[in-house]
């Protein structure tokens, strides 16, 4: 069945994949992950909680994209946790740029 040939296939590929070593790259993807996707988290949750605004009529709107860069760079700061940081600052930074509550 096709379970069964999937199950197979990601235990022999799991089997491979530990013994070239991939065990040594996790750290660095989890870093990677951290950066990247926390901030992404801290401008939904500002989105949501605190500008309440409906931002899908846009392609791109910037001023979520540079609270995303702004929690981005700030991971890189070598006090603190850097995930929690990074949330919060592009929570705070989009929270700010977009004009705090929407009064409607």
């Amino acid at each position: 069945t096709r379970l069964k040939f999937w199950t197979i296939a990601g235990g022999l590929i799991s089997i491979v994949l530990a013994m070239i070593g991939i065990v040594g790259k996790l750290e660095a993807w989890l870093i990677i992950l951290g950066t990247i996707f926390s901030p992404i988290i801290g401008v939904v949750l500002a989105n949501q909680y605190f500008v309440k605004k409906d931002f899908s009529d846009k392609k791109v709107y910037f001023p979520a994209i540079v609270a995303w860069l702004l929690g981005c760079a700030t991971s890189f700061v070598p006090i603190g946790i850097p995930i929690l940081q990074s949330l919060l600052v592009s929570l705070i930074s989009f929270a700010v740029i977009s004009g705090g509550r929407n009064r409607n």
